[in-house]
């Protein structure tokens, strides 16, 4: 019915105001009424529209909208804003044959362990403003190396998974199609489909999926019942330094992200304990 109305109302110069969009108006009060009086509506009591050609807007996103005659150039507003939409060719992202393993960078450890130690956050506002935050409820001059270790094997998992989701819900027909972390993050798939459903339910996949991963990483980082507020803010922000340290591995932004929420949270429990 939705999808009658908006055609019907493209076609005529009387938009929403036709006769037949009205007609759908009523038919759909009447559809929604159905679990109260029990009486259903007729498929042919539904208008359709006139023509067989279809506005622009309407078209699938791999069809050639200059070369095909089956559908028309919308002069409504929603025809001007889908032509206002110019999106960028995304470029297909390949996944990896060979995924790396967590226990490969014994000497990651090593590196950000020194790297932190030095601390140098001249010249990053975000991280200064975070740390003279953090600093006044735990210590950031000295990392902890087991909280560190902790973060650098979640950051590692956290990255495969990432991975892993990525490559399943992908719906380019290259067998090593790979959507973007960005694509994760917001929930959403660029690539263009012919299949709209498939997509909607791709990413409703890819949502379901980066919920589940998001949890199991705050649920590290905020520690067991044994763990104290402290511990959970403290484990949170060697997290985080550790994803701005290790930027380049794929998934790093997206955890630091969730970490960042975590020192925000840890924080926040410390202030109301108090």
């Amino acid at each position: 019915m939705a999808i009658n109305w908006l055609l019907i109302a493209d076609l005529n110069p009387e938009g929403i105001f036709h006769e037949d969009c009205l007609k759908l108006c009523q038919v759909h009060s009447d559809a929604v009424d159905y679990p109260k009086n029990g009486t259903p509506v007729s498929l042919n009591r539904v208008p359709k529209p006139k023509s067989d050609l279809k506005p622009d807007w309407h078209a699938p996103e791999t069809v050639d909208l200059d070369s095909s005659n089956n559908f028309y150039r919308s002069q409504k507003a929603i025809g001007k804003l889908f032509r206002a939409i110019d999106l960028p060719e995304t470029h297909v992202r390949a996944a990896r044959r060979k995924r790396q393993q967590v226990r490969e960078d014994e000497a990651d450890l090593d590196e950000v362990f020194a790297a932190l130690c030095m601390n140098d956050i001249e010249g990053d506002p975000l991280e200064s403003a975070v740390e003279s935050r953090v600093a006044e409820f735990i210590s950031v001059d000295d990392p902890n190396s087991e909280y560190m270790k902790l973060s650098i094997e979640s950051l590692y998992r956290y990255s495969l998974e990432l991975q892993g989701i990525c490559a399943r819900n992908a719906i380019q027909r290259h067998k090593n199609a790979m959507l973007s972390e960005e694509e994760a993050v917001v929930g959403t798939i660029v690539a263009k489909s012919s299949q709209r459903r498939r997509r909607r339910e791709a990413m409703s996949q890819l949502r379901e999926q980066t919920g589940f991963l998001v949890k199991g990483v705050r649920d590290e980082l905020s520690g067991d019942d044994d763990s104290s507020q402290y511990d959970w803010l403290a484990m949170a922000w060697t997290a985080w330094k550790v994803s701005r340290h290790l930027k380049d591995r794929f998934g790093a932004h997206s955890y630091g992200w969730i970490a960042l929420g975590e020192v925000f949270d840890g924080m926040k429990a410390i202030e109301q304990d108090k």
